[in-house]
């Protein structure tokens, strides 16, 4: 299963190798980026601060991300 961790300023802590296979990078190239450069999400709002809106609780997301080849994937 994917899995990405964003802190609440936006920026990567952890993605697992599911989420970065997924996308064709590897786990080191994901931390520490802006998680707006990966997410794409229509709408005034971006997709980590959707995210963070949820506080503590878990949430289950549909989201569409941009793979290194520029193509986007929806999971």
């Amino acid at each position: 299963m994917p899995v990405l961790a964003i802190h609440r300023e936006g920026f990567v802590v952890y993605a697992n190798a599911a989420f970065a296979d997924m996308l064709g990078y590897r786990c080191v190239d994901l931390t520490d980026i802006c998680a707006d450069r990966l997410l794409t999400d229509p709408g005034p709002v971006s997709a980590h601060s959707r995210v963070h809106a949820c506080g503590d609780s878990p949430r289950r997301w549909s989201i569409s991300a941009i793979t290194t080849d520029g193509r986007y994937t929806r999971w």
